[in-house]
C-alpha cells in the first residue's frame, strides 16, 4: 500500500497579546458611565476621547486617582476576549485570571504602591505586563513623615510644659477671682463698721456725753483713713494691723471703759508678717459687745500672738459675764464675714490652712485661729 504523501499543509495560530493605546486617570468611578464606554469601546477601534496615549509599559497614576486602560480593538475579538491580573510587586497574591474588556477600570490601587499588571488573550499563553506606580499623598513623603516624628517628639516633651503652664495660668485666673472676691468682702467691712461707729457715736450724743463723742469721732476719722488706705489691698503687716486693732480699742473703751492687753511672743516680728487688714476687728468687736459691755474696769480683752514653729496662733479672749453672751454665738454680720474671709484665704493659699474656734465658758468667751505655715510664708511667698 502506498503512503506517498502528495501535499501537507499546517495550520498555526498566532500568539496575540493585548497592549494599551490609552489611559486615563479620574477622581472616581461612574458604574452606569463606565458601563456605557466599555460597550461603546467594543464596536469602534479608534482611542476615546480624553485618554491620553501610552507610550511605555509604565503608567505612573497620581495620588487618590483611579486608572482606566484602554486596549486596541482587533477584528473578530469580543468585548470580553480579555484577562488580566493585578498585584503589588514582590507579592505573589491575586494570580487568578479575571475577565474584562476593551476597557479596564482598576479601582483597587492605592497611593503609594507599585502594582504589576499582566494581560492577555483568553486562551492565549502569552501575555503583557505593564508596571503601574501610584504617587504618595504629601503626607506620605517621607519629609513629611520626618516632619510627622519631629512634631509627636515636639509634642511629647513640650506637652508636659504646656500641661503645666495651662494649669499655672488656670491656677492664677482661680487666685485673681479668689482675691478680688476677698476683696468684696472686705470691703463689706467698712460700712458694717461705719454704722456701728455712727451707732456708739449717737448712744455717747443721746447720754449727753458730748465730749465724749467728739473725741471717739475724732479717733474714728483716724481710724477711717487707715481703712480707706487699705481697702484695695489684701495683706498689711501685722504691725500695721495691730496698730489698727489698738485705736479701734481704744475707741471702743471711750464708751465702756474696759481694759485690755496684747501679747507677742517671742520670735515673732510683726514688721515681716503679712497679716490681712481688719481681719481681728469683727472679733473684738463681739469680744467688746457681747462680752465686756457694762463691766467696765472689770472687762478684760486679752489678745495673744504666738508662733507654734511655722505656725501663728492668734487667741481673743474675754471675761464677759454669762447673760451678755446670749446673742454672741458667732452668726452675727461681722462674723460671718470673718468666716467668708477665711473661706477665700483658703482658696488663695491652699498649703497654709486656716481654722478658727469659737468657745464659750463660764469665765469668759476665746476665740482662736491658727495660720498653719504662715510664718514661713510671710518670708518667702512672693504673690503678696
Amino acid at each position: 500500500e502506498d503512503h506517498t504523501i502528495f501535499q501537507q499543509n499546517i495550520f498555526g495560530r498566532p500568539e496575540l497579546i493585548p497592549f494599551i493605546i490609552g489611559f486615563r486617570q479620574i477622581s472616581q468611578f461612574d458604574s452606569v458611565g463606565n458601563a456605557i464606554e466599555s460597550k461603546a469601546t467594543g464596536k469602534i477601534r479608534r482611542q476615546l476621547p480624553g485618554f491620553d496615549t501610552l507610550r511605555e509599559n509604565i503608567l505612573v497614576v497620581l495620588p487618590g486617582k483611579k486608572l482606566e486602560c484602554l486596549f486596541k480593538k482587533i477584528a473578530l475579538n469580543k468585548d470580553s476576549c480579555i484577562l488580566f491580573r493585578l498585584r503589588e510587586l514582590n507579592d505573589d497574591k491575586n494570580m487568578a485570571w479575571k475577565s474584562t474588556g476593551h476597557l479596564l477600570a482598576l479601582n483597587g490601587i492605592e497611593a503609594g504602591h507599585a502594582y504589576l499588571l499582566e494581560v492577555k488573550y483568553a486562551g492565549m499563553v502569552k501575555s503583557n505586563t505593564y508596571e503601574i506606580r501610584t504617587l504618595p499623598f504629601w503626607y506620605q513623603r517621607s519629609w513629611a513623615v520626618a516632619v510627622f516624628i519631629l512634631l509627636g517628639i515636639l509634642f511629647l516633651t513640650g506637652s508636659p510644659y504646656l500641661l503645666y503652664r495651662y494649669r499655672l495660668r488656670r491656677e492664677r485666673q482661680k487666685r485673681q477671682r479668689a482675691e478680688e472676691q476677698l476683696k468684696t468682702v472686705q470691703s463689706q467691712l467698712n460700712p458694717h463698721f461705719v454704722y456701728n461707729a455712727l451707732s456708739s457715736i449717737e448712744g455717747l450724743i443721746t447720754n449727753n456725753e458730748n465730749d465724749r463723742a467728739n473725741e471717739y469721732l475724732s479717733s474714728f476719722s483716724d481710724i477711717m483713713r487707715d481703712t480707706f488706705r487699705n481697702s484695695d489691698v489684701l495683706f498689711i503687716s501685722l504691725a500695721q494691723d495691730l496698730e489698727m486693732l489698738e485705736k479701734y480699742i481704744c475707741l471702743e473703751q471711750l464708751r465702756f471703759e474696759f481694759r485690755y492687753e496684747i501679747f507677742i511672743g517671742p520670735g515673732l516680728d510683726p514688721d515681716k508678717i503679712e497679716f490681712p487688714p481688719m481681719f481681728l476687728q469683727p472679733v473684738v468687736e463681739n469680744a467688746v459687745k457681747h462680752g465686756v459691755a457694762g463691766m467696765r474696769n472689770m472687762g478684760m480683752i486679752s489678745i495673744s500672738f504666738e508662733g507654734k514653729e511655722k505656725n501663728l496662733e492668734i487667741t481673743i479672749k474675754d471675761n464677759g459675764i454669762k447673760q451678755n453672751k446670749k446673742n454672741a454665738k458667732g452668726n452675727g454680720y461681722g462674723m460671718q464675714l470673718t468666716k467668708e474671709r477665711i473661706d477665700h484665704l483658703k482658696k488663695i493659699y491652699k498649703k497654709e490652712n486656716i481654722s478658727f474656734c469659737l468657745n464659750h465658758g463660764d469665765n469668759g468667751t476665746t476665740v482662736v485661729f491658727e495660720f498653719e505655715n504662715w510664718i514661713k510664708n510671710s518670708y518667702e511667698d512672693d504673690h503678696h
